[in-house]
């Protein structure tokens, strides 16, 4: 698991995690890395957007097939395209990796909206 978390955030990247015991159980493969647990899709959909608005270019999303409710990977819709999944079996373990359309233009959430439209802010 530490490998995996390792190869997938980079150094200095970021992740948002729906799993309570994440940064706990992977620790010591999170120097130099940002971990953010979100508790819900509300919160996920601000997390990421403020990551969008921060410029962030590249995201990891991080949940488990294990778990009955999956919000995580749909955060996709927010300025973010996933540009790969992978998956390990240990805890079902799967991250998302989330690319920033275009981090030259800020983007703002639309109801109806898709990663594919970024909507320009006013």
């Amino acid at each position: 698991m530490l490998d995996f978390v390792r190869r997938e955030v980079p150094p200095k990247g970021t992740a948002v995690t729906d799993l309570w015991w994440l940064d706990q159980v992977a620790a010591s493969a999170t120097d130099g890395r940002t971990i953010l647990f979100i508790a819900d899709t509300e919160t996920g959909t601000d997390a990421i957007g403020q990551l969008a608005e921060a410029g962030t270019a590249n995201v990891t999303l991080i949940s488990s097939r294990e778990d009955e409710v999956q919000f995580v990977e749909g955060l996709a819709t927010l300025c973010y395209t996933t540009s790969s999944v992978r998956q390990i079996p240990e805890r079902g373990l799967v991250a998302v990796q989330l690319t920033r359309l275009d981090t030259a233009r800020p983007c703002v959430p639309v109801a109806g909206s898709s990663a594919s439209e970024p909507v320009p802010r006013p």
